[in-house]
């Protein structure tokens, strides 16, 4: 597996931040994926091809600002850092998160959205 440094950009109503991520995944497209669930609140949605994730009725909006692959080395120095959320990638918690009448609930057409 490899790991990701990823930046996204948040939406919620008018108040914008970002946030970093480590993801360890075998795909950029995975770690922006998961990266992205992992600030979800749940009933989430990406239903078209424009890569932004959003959940809360519309309310909060997530999309990629930068995915870098990092080394291992910068991995340990990330790590003593602390300025960013780390997990790995879990297809199945993300499927958990996405909503049940979402227009797209499969995997590998939102990783497509995101190449």
């Amino acid at each position: 597996m490899k790991h990701f440094f990823v930046e996204l950009e948040l939406n919620i109503g008018e108040y914008q931040k970002s946030t970093r991520h480590l993801i360890t995944a075998e795909t950029r497209e995975q770690a922006m994926l998961q990266a992205m669930a992992d600030e979800s609140h749940g009933c989430a949605n990406m239903d078209s091809e424009d890569g932004i994730w959003w959940d809360m009725g519309g309310e909060m909006a997530y999309c990629v600002s930068r995915c870098d692959e990092v080394s291992d080395e910068l991995v340990a120095t990330l790590k003593t850092n602390r300025i960013f959320y780390g997990s790995t990638y879990d297809p199945d918690a993300i499927l958990e998160l996405i909503s049940d009448d979402a227009g797209v609930r499969d995997i590998d057409t939102l990783l497509g959205y995101l190449d």
